[in-house]
């Protein structure tokens, strides 16, 4: 989790800005509107649970060090390619691509990653529901490549994105 987070922390000061985040998501090619919107979305679910005090933060940083990540920011309906220790799950990863990508393409379809998000629901968690649907259809259209198939979110590029090798 350190490394996928380490792109959105271009200074190294261990907090993300919403300003770092709004820059990396243009850096990343997102418009103006999504990069806008992308910083109250991540920023107000993230800040709170990561923040050294109890009392919230009205810069709204996310802090980083592992010990705030751990636990407290990952939310519910995911597809558990993360422990809560941050540490990434090369075996959840996996069963994805073996429960999802039916046809054996070597990557999901924009339909697959739907799925799999239904799939991945638990029940009365619509906060989870809202962060896994965004998350995934994020790297859709961050990483999705053209195959003869159609456009597919390739096994190995959701790899990258989740792993944060990408950055």
């Amino acid at each position: 989790l350190q490394q996928h987070v380490a792109f959105w922390d271009p200074d190294r000061d261990g907090v993300i800005w919403p300003g770092d985040t709004f820059r990396g998501f243009r850096r990343l090619g997102f418009n103006l509107f999504v990069s806008s919107l992308a910083v109250p979305v991540i920023h107000g679910t993230f800040a709170y649970w990561s923040s050294p005090s109890w009392i919230p933060d009205p810069m709204m940083r996310i802090h980083v060090s592992r010990q705030r990540l751990q636990g407290r920011t990952k939310h519910g309906s995911d597809s558990e390619t993360y422990d809560t220790e941050g540490r990434f799950v090369p075996q959840k990863f996996e069963e994805i691509f073996s429960k999802y990508d039916t046809d054996n393409k070597g990557g999901l379809t924009l339909s697959d990653v739907n799925e799999m998000v239904r799939g991945n629901r638990n029940i009365m968690d619509p906060v989870g529901w809202i962060a896994e649907w965004l998350e995934w259809n994020t790297s859709f259209y961050l990483a999705a490549k053209d195959t003869p198939q159609g456009r597919m979110l390739l096994k190995d590029d959701a790899r990258a994105l989740i792993d944060g090798t990408m950055f």
